[in-house]
């Protein structure tokens, strides 16, 4: 857990440093812990993201697989608690956002029905209502395709 906050302050406001991250495999090692079964860090290496792909300085690491690891990790937090994890959904959010190619995707494609389940489960977050996380990817998926 402290060596994701670590990186998150690492990349948090240097693109050389993001870069960095990326090159050294770090993109991979936060696909791998959305999956972890401590919420926390699914959490943190949500947050993680959100500091790597806040701008199109990675956008050759902004990947189907990405998506499906986000979408594994939304999965898996439904079926456990039935509600979807709000930062997750932010991720998938940004990345729709910022990397419109991913939308047109299949692992875009697969994405909507887990975006679908998490608009059913309706829970309000702090201040941005998870309708509107989950409404805009699924819109800009289905605009695509």
């Amino acid at each position: 857990m402290v060596a994701i906050c670590a990186l998150q302050n690492f990349v948090m406001h240097s693109r050389t440093n993001r870069r960095a991250v990326a090159e050294a495999g770090g993109i991979l090692v936060v696909q791998e812990l959305l999956l972890s079964p401590n919420s926390e860090t699914v959490v943190q290496a949500a947050l993680l993201i959100r500091f790597l792909f806040s701008n199109h300085t990675l956008k050759d690491y902004a990947s189907n697989e990405l998506i499906r690891s986000l979408t594994a990790a939304l999965e898996k937090e439904l079926c456990a608690t039935a509600t979807a994890n709000e930062e997750i959904l932010k991720r998938i959010y940004i990345i729709f956002s910022n990397f419109p190619k991913l939308q047109i995707s299949e692992a875009g494609t697969l994405c909507i029905p887990h975006l679908v389940t998490a608009l059913k489960s309706g829970s309000e977050g702090s201040g941005f209502s998870t309708d509107h996380i989950v409404l805009t990817p699924t819109i800009l998926v289905n605009h695509a395709n």
